[in-house]
C-alpha cells in the first residue's frame, strides 16, 4: 500500500480577479539553494501567436554572493537579467541597447543574443558602478525604448524598492511572477523563475491575465502540488497536478465561468 501525506494550505479566499491574494500557511524549512535551482513549471500557455516582450526582470545592485566566481564579494557580481515574456517568439537581440542611469551612468550594447520563449539572459558585472537607486533602460535595435525601470528615489522616486541588501533574502528586486509589474525584494534567483519576498513565501496569487486567470505560488516546500476548486468551501475537485516535485506552483484557469471560484493547493508526498 502507498502511504499519501498530505499538506494542505489553509485558509482559502474567494478569487475577484484582482490580483488577490490567497492566504496559505505552510512550513519553510527551505535553503537558499532550493529556490536558485529550480525552473518554473508552466501548465498551460495561450493558443495565439504573442510577439517577443523583453524586459529587465531581475536588478542586483547589492550583491551578497560571488556571483563573477573571482573568490570575494564585491561591484564585479552585480546582475542584470532580461526576460522574454512570450510563450512562442524568441528574439535577438543584436545591436539592442541597455541604459544604465545613476550617478555612473553607463551603457551595454547587445551582440547576437538569442532568448528563447519564456526564457532568460544576464547581464554580471555590467560596466560603471550600480547605485542603489537608479533606472535601467532597454531599447530595440531601432532605438525604440522598450522597457524601463526606475528603482528606489531615482529621479523623485518609484513604488520600486532601492536595490541595498543586508543579507542574501534581500538582494534581489525581482518581478513576480516573472514578467509581471509587481517588484519585491527577494533571494537571487538568476536564470530561473523569480520568488516571492520572504514573507509571501508559501501564499497563493492570483494575476488576471489575457488568457486567462493566473494562479501562482512560491516558496512552497518541495513536493508534488495540487491544485483544488470549490463554489461552497465544502465540496473540492482536484483540477490540476504539476506532476514532479517542485517548491514553485503555476496553473492558468481558462474557463472564465469560474473565476469567482475558491481555489487552495496541496502539497503531497508519495
Amino acid at each position: 500500500m502507498i502511504k499519501r501525506a498530505i499538506t494542505r494550505l489553509t485558509v482559502i479566499a474567494q478569487l475577484i480577479c484582482s490580483p488577490v491574494l490567497i492566504q496559505a500557511e505552510t512550513s519553510l524549512a527551505q535553503q537558499h539553494s532550493d529556490y536558485a535551482t529550480n525552473k518554473l513549471h508552466y501548465s498551460s500557455a495561450p493558443t495565439k501567436t504573442q510577439l517577443p516582450k523583453v524586459m529587465t526582470n531581475e536588478i542586483i545592485v547589492d550583491p551578497q554572493g560571488d556571483y563573477s566566481g573571482d573568490g570575494k564579494i564585491t561591484g564585479s557580481d552585480e546582475i542584470f537579467e532580461l526576460f522574454n515574456a512570450s510563450y512562442t517568439n524568441s528574439c535577438n537581440l543584436k545591436g539592442w541597447r541597455l541604459e544604465l542611469d545613476d550617478t555612473t551612468p553607463a551603457a551595454y550594447t547587445f551582440g547576437d543574443v538569442v532568448i528563447e520563449p519564456r526564457g532568460f539572459y544576464w547581464i554580471i558585472n555590467p560596466s560603471g558602478e550600480q547605485n542603489n537607486n537608479g533606472e535601467i533602460r532597454l531599447y530595440d535595435n531601432l532605438s525604440n525604448l522598450v522597457d524601463k525601470v526606475t528603482y528606489g528615489n531615482w529621479n523623485g522616486g518609484s513604488e520600486i524598492p532601492d536595490g541595498n541588501a543586508s543579507s542574501w533574502l534581500n538582494e534581489s528586486l525581482s518581478r513576480f511572477p516573472d514578467g509581471e509589474n509587481n517588484w519585491v525584494k527577494t533571494i537571487a534567483t538568476v536564470g530561473y523563475s523569480n520568488v516571492p519576498s520572504l514573507e509571501n513565501w508559501g501564499k497563493l496569487y492570483s494575476f488576471k491575465k489575457e488568457e486567462g486567470l493566473l494562479l501562482y505560488a512560491g516558496g512552497l516546500e518541495t513536493k508534488i502540488w495540487g491544485l483544488e476548486e470549490s463554489s461552497d468551501l465544502k465540496n473540492w475537485r482536484g483540477i490540476f497536478t504539476n506532476n514532479f516535485y517542485n517548491n514553485l506552483f503555476s496553473f492558468t484557469q481558462t474557463n472564465t465561468s469560474k473565476a469567482k471560484s475558491f481555489y487552495r493547493i496541496i502539497g503531497r508526498d508519495w
